[in-house]
């Protein structure tokens, strides 16, 4: 899986549970999220198509059901 630089620092950052002073869009959204009380279960890659990685990301919302949207596949890691 080839990504850039920055997702792979965001990556990087998120492994080590670095936190900058001000939240990156990663740290946006994961807020959101808890605010929604939604939960990020996983990341699938379903389809690899000329180089191009394709991702869902399964959340689960509060009421339980789960709900599948599309993302990158490094912002999936990243979450």
């Amino acid at each position: 899986l080839i990504i850039g630089a920055v997702e792979a620092q965001g990556i990087k950052m998120a492994e080590m549970h670095y936190r900058p002073p001000r939240p990156f869009t990663h740290d946006l959204l994961l807020n959101v999220m808890a605010v929604g009380r939604l939960q990020c279960l996983k990341g699938v890659i379903y389809q690899v198509k000329n180089v191009i990685y394709s991702t869902y990301l399964y959340i689960r919302r509060a009421d339980g059901e789960v709900d599948v949207v599309d993302a990158r596949t490094s912002d999936a890691i990243v979450l």
